[in-house]
């Protein structure tokens, strides 16, 4: 009695098994979330160097009392820079702050991505290239800002610049690129310089309350020390609302996401190009077929 109970309970386990390899092979596999986060693309970000850091603001936080550690103000206004930067990047990128001491190998990456380059001012990028404008005759090609009458000539006409940005310029490219492979990410964010200043010789100001404004100058380069991105924020916050937490958690975070907003449009342009490309490939594997 006691093996026909143990037969009926071994043939029932072996039916359950072979039902539930019939189930997964009717179903094609679906991608779990974990694949998904295998796609994504890995961003290392850089923070500013201390003297790269200037703030009108902490004049106001000290006689408040609200905060008086510059050494705190350096490392607390990065990191919050850095964790904006990965709420907001979440479904699209990795984060690899390196404020944080890396455990991956003895390297200091903070310091050898700091001696790889100098900073210098640059054009924002990517930036609007000049464009031809043709008039009635086509028989000469003048210069911008010649002087003189079109005469029916072709004038270049070109777009006005934006502001320039303080940018991070990589001199040591092999060195850049193996340290990238070293910390496996596809792109570095390097935050060249963070500045907070008051707008004391405007006319329009109340007497009591002044505009502040928050520029992050900063570079998105490829693992190929490509520059893909390079600008600043324009934030704007004022004397009155801009006591230290406030700040951190309210005014700074939506200064970053001036950065991911552009990051973002960025991954989208790329992702319509590869598209683009791709229909393309389609075609010709028609055609050939």
């Amino acid at each position: 009695m006691k093996n026909d109970l143990r037969l009926k309970h071994i043939l029932s386990v072996i039916f359950i098994c072979i039902s539930i390899w019939h189930l997964n092979a009717q179903n094609p596999t679906k991608s779990s979330p974990i694949d998904s986060l295998a796609k994504k693309k890995n961003i290392a970000v850089v923070p500013f160097m201390p003297q790269m850091y200037q703030n009108d603001l902490s004049r106001l936080w000290y006689k408040t009392g609200e905060m008086t550690s510059h050494q705190t103000q350096l490392y607390e206004i990065s990191r919050q820079i850095a964790h904006a930067l990965a709420d907001s990047l979440l479904n699209e990128y990795e984060l690899t702050d390196l404020n944080e001491s890396q455990t991956i190998s003895t390297t200091d990456f903070l310091l050898e991505f700091y001696g790889l380059g100098s900073i210098a001012y640059a054009d924002t990028f990517p930036q609007k290239t000049a464009k031809a404008k043709w008039l009635k005759n086509k028989s000469a090609f003048i210069k911008p800002h010649e002087s003189g009458p079109d005469n029916g000539n072709i004038r270049l006409t070109e777009e006005e610049r934006q502001d320039q940005f303080i940018n991070f310029k990589i001199r040591d490219l092999k060195r850049y690129v193996k340290l990238c492979k070293e910390l496996e990410v596809d792109q570095v964010l390097f935050i060249n310089q963070f500045d907070v200043k008051g707008d004391f010789g405007s006319p329009y100001q109340s007497g009591r309350e002044t505009n502040y404004f928050i520029n992050i100058h900063y570079a998105l380069y490829d693992d190929h020390a490509n520059l893909l991105l390079g600008n600043k924020t324009k934030h704007t916050t004022t004397n009155e609302k801009a006591r230290y937490r406030y700040f951190l958690e309210n005014d700074l975070t939506k200064s970053t996401h001036e950065i991911t907003k552009k990051i973002s449009e960025m991954l989208k342009i790329q992702e319509e190009i590869q598209a683009e490309l791709d229909a393309k490939l389609a075609k010709k594997k028609k055609k050939k077929q």
